[in-house]
């Protein structure tokens, strides 16, 4: 017989085996870094990505004035990496993603809450979140702040469960990334003080009120320690390591920024627009969400009852703020905790051979309709009026009714399991191209609700045209004179390595300039003396939407087919050249 010591036994309480549910969460996160990190370049950067982005690429050029900032965390962070991997779409997008993969992972933490399946499961349906994706391939601050209000809501919960003060220096390290990362990180902490006064002045408690529980205390040592790392990593990064001291008022103008967001337009479509940006792309948390509620409401359970009330608090915030679409993305924290937590207490810890062929034939069945159902509306949508397919869905989905009546009668738990794992599985498949479509194809399509001006592709060919020009008249690629009378973001962005390229409001009619750019509605007399070439640079959002027999259906079949009888309008520019450059 095995005698254990104490030095055996603390050495098997540091030992930390892998289990199958460490490898499944590696696996996530190894789709989710699929989904985030892949393809960054893709599309063009936006107009509020390109400020960001030039505001970091001028701060390594010599003998130039510092631009303004709008994210000090995420102007440090990516101005770490710029030196080593260059300036390119893809360096300026990276910070975002990779925040977006550590905001996936972020449940593993909070097992001991939500359960292994629970923060499984909310793993899962944050990696193929189609506004989670959006806002981690999106230069700027957003993914960051996601990213701290999780994590701090994690470190708080998990600290007073553990009563370890490591985790209070968690908190310290999220609230400085928050704090120098968006506005959306104080309205992420507004409305979670919101939800803990509901979870403190009402039942039930998010904690327990034992000694060791609601009235434990820090140690004044831990207190010390954490403000001091908090207060240093806050300076540090407000100010890019001491290097730009500048970028501390930007960090101290993003509380201006979110307070000036109270009071806009009260108009309902402005107010509804968080809620239809809900409806088009997170459709896990309305089709789940609302059982999700009930059950919470029913059972009251700490955290899922702390989420409603966050939950609560982010819609408020929606009636104060109206027209902040990121709002949308913020109510995906809660809703998908609250999710998390539901199913992990409905499937459990333990699926057995039953449920999986019961979730096997459920699935077979939803696949059935999802494809009778798109038959259907494409059939429609060219005009038919074959209602075959509708009546074979409509039959596929009394069978799943049926079968789930009698199945309840011979095994609730497994009929439980069954449904729930298979309306998942259809919502992540769904999601997973939903959320793919959003961040790689549709992210400056401004028919997307979530895009209100978008970058056309077309600017990297007039950048490409650009450069080619300047090997062929001065035999360098940054040597060539270009004239501009527009000046936006992105088209400093795309020359920003032209050294003499001068922005103005009108071009004289004697330039000498090699290449001059002008708006394509500007009446100039540079066709006399040189050629010009259009070029479509950024698509807006229409004002006025064409009159359609069927909205309902126009919008179901850009859903699902991506097909739209709207046209966005369109900015375009003329690139001239001298003619007598071209011969």
């Amino acid at each position: 017989m095995t005698e254990l010591t104490s030095e055996t036994s603390t050495e098997k309480q540091n030992t930390y085996k892998l289990t199958i549910a460490d490898g499944l969460f590696i696996l996530v996160g190894m789709f989710a870094a699929i989904m985030r990190l892949t393809e960054l370049s893709k599309i063009p950067v936006s107009a509020a990505e390109a400020q960001e982005a030039l505001a970091v690429w001028q701060f390594w050029q010599p003998g130039t004035a510092e631009l303004a900032i709008s994210s000090p965390a995420y102007f440090t962070f990516t101005a770490m990496l710029t030196p080593i991997l260059g300036v390119s779409d893809s360096v300026m997008r990276l910070v975002p993603a990779l925040f977006g993969v550590g905001l996936v992972l972020l449940p593993w933490l909070l097992q001991k809450r939500l359960s292994t399946v629970g923060a499984l499961i909310t793993a899962v349906l944050l990696t193929v979140s189609p506004m989670a994706a959006a806002i981690a391939r999106t230069a700027g601050g957003d993914s960051i702040a996601l990213f701290a209000a999780l994590l701090l809501l994690i470190a708080w919960i998990n600290g007073r469960d553990s009563r370890n003060g490591r985790w209070f220096y968690a908190a310290m390290i999220a609230l400085a990334l928050g704090l120098t990362s968006s506005p959306l990180f104080y309205s992420a902490l507004l409305t979670m003080g919101v939800a803990w006064l509901g979870q403190h002045f009402a039942a039930p408690h998010l904690f327990s009120d034992n000694e060791e529980g609601e009235n434990w205390k820090l140690e004044t040592d831990t207190v010390r320690s954490g403000l001091i790392i908090g207060g240093i990593l806050l300076a540090l990064i407000s100010s890019f390591f001491l290097l730009s001291l500048g970028n501390v008022g930007a960090a101290a103008s993003i509380l201006g920024d979110w307070v000036q967001q109270f009071g806009g337009s009260s108009l309902l479509e402005n107010i509804m627009l968080p809620f239809l940006a809900i409806v088009r792309y997170e459709t896990a948390l309305l089709a789940i969400g609302v059982v999700a509620i009930l059950w919470a409401a029913w059972h009251s359970q700490p955290l899922p009852v702390f989420c409603i009330y966050w939950l609560l608090g982010i819609i408020l915030l929606w009636l104060t703020q109206p027209g902040i679409i990121t709002h949308a993305a913020l109510i995906m924290l809660p809703l998908y905790l609250l999710i998390g937590a539901f199913s992990g207490a409905i499937i459990g810890s333990h699926i057995g051979w039953y449920s999986w062929l019961f979730t096997s034939g459920l699935l077979v069945l939803w696949a059935f309709i999802v494809a009778n159902s798109a038959r259907f509306l494409r059939l429609m949508s060219a005009g038919g009026t074959e209602f075959s397919h509708l009546w074979l869905a409509f039959f596929a989905l009394a069978i799943i009714l049926t079968t789930i009546f009698f199945a309840l009668n011979w095994d609730t738990r497994v009929t439980y399991q069954g449904v729930l794992l298979s309306v998942l599985v259809m919502l992540l498949f769904y999601n997973w191209g939903t959320a793919w479509w959003l961040s790689h194809q549709a992210a400056n399509d401004p028919r997307e609700s979530w895009v209100n001006e978008g970058t056309n592709a077309s600017i990297l060919i007039l950048a490409d045209v650009i450069q080619d020009l300047s090997w062929k008249l001065n035999t360098s690629d940054m040597d060539v004179h270009i004239l501009s009378t527009i000046d936006t973001p992105t088209l400093r962005w795309y020359l920003r390595q032209y050294q003499n390229i001068e922005f103005g409001k009108t071009a004289p009619s004697d330039t000498q300039s090699n290449i001059v750019i002008t708006p394509a509605e500007a009446i100039t007399t540079l066709s006399e003396s040189y050629m010009g070439s259009d070029y479509l640079i950024s698509n807006h959002a229409p004002t006025e939407k064409p009159f359609t027999r069927s909205p309902i259906l126009d919008t179901l079949r850009w859903w699902a087919f991506h097909q739209s009888p709207i046209i966005p309008a369109q900015e375009r520019v003329i690139l001239w050249v001298k003619l007598e450059q071209t011969q």
